[in-house]
Parts: C-alpha cells; sequence; structure tokens
C-alpha cells in the first residue's frame, strides 16, 4: 500500500503543465490539491524572462545561428523601463545564448523571418538577431 505521499506525488503528475514554484504537503485524512492562482509581480516577471530566452532561443534556430556564434541583439523600443528589463535579462543569460548587450532603435527596422515580436509590461517589442 502506498502512503499518502507517494499518492499525492502521482496525483500531482496529473498538473505537469502547471507551473509550480513551491509544493507544500500536510498531513490530512483526505488527499486534496489547491493552487494559488494569484499572479504576482514577482511570477510576472519569471514569466517574462522565460519568454525571452524561449524568443531568442527560437530566432537563433529559426536564422540558423552557430551554438557557439555570438549574435547582436536589437530592440525596437524607446521605453525606459523595458530597456533596463531587456538589458537585465541579456546579462543574466548573454552567456547562455551567446548574445551582446541589447542594442536599441526607436522604429521598427525591416524585420526577416527569424526576427520576433515579444509582449513584455503590456508592450509588443520586436526583437532582431544581427551579426
Amino acid at each position: 500500500m502506498t502512503n499518502w505521499v507517494e499518492m499525492c506525488c502521482l496525483r500531482w503528475r496529473r498538473f505537469a503543465e502547471v507551473n509550480v514554484q513551491a509544493v507544500m504537503v500536510e498531513p490530512a485524512s483526505e488527499l486534496a490539491v489547491e493552487l494559488d492562482t494569484q499572479i504576482t509581480p514577482e511570477l510576472s516577471r519569471l514569466a517574462e524572462e522565460r519568454e525571452f530566452v524561449r524568443t531568442v532561443q527560437g530566432m537563433r534556430k529559426t536564422a540558423g545561428v552557430n551554438f557557439d556564434q555570438t549574435v547582436r541583439l536589437v530592440a525596437a523600443t524607446s521605453d525606459y523601463a523595458i530597456k533596463t528589463q531587456l538589458t537585465e535579462f541579456a546579462e543574466k543569460y548573454e552567456q547562455r545564448l551567446h548574445i551582446n548587450r541589447p542594442e536599441f532603435v526607436t522604429d521598427t527596422p525591416e524585420m526577416s523571418a527569424a526576427d520576433c515580436a515579444i509582449t513584455l509590461a503590456g508592450q509588443t517589442i520586436h526583437l532582431i538577431l544581427m551579426d
């Protein structure tokens, strides 16, 4: 017979698509799962950070960039908060993504198939990879 922790773990697998920050298990007479669906500013920022990483990785793949090749990232925005956020993301992931500190332009340059748009803080930002 499985204990209640094993049962909880088995049932928890059903929620694999849920992004989980922490799991708290408390002994109880019956098994129940409670999800906190409140989106905090920290969770929102983590989601944007993950989206940034996925977007840049996808852009590199579409452009056929070699894994070890460092590229320039150009972002079309004049918003100071967005520039700060993108710079922080790029600095945090520059080694993993092989990108330089982003450059910023105010007008959206001509985009290629590898270029992409990302939403940060409710604003759509166009990202362009350059050699």
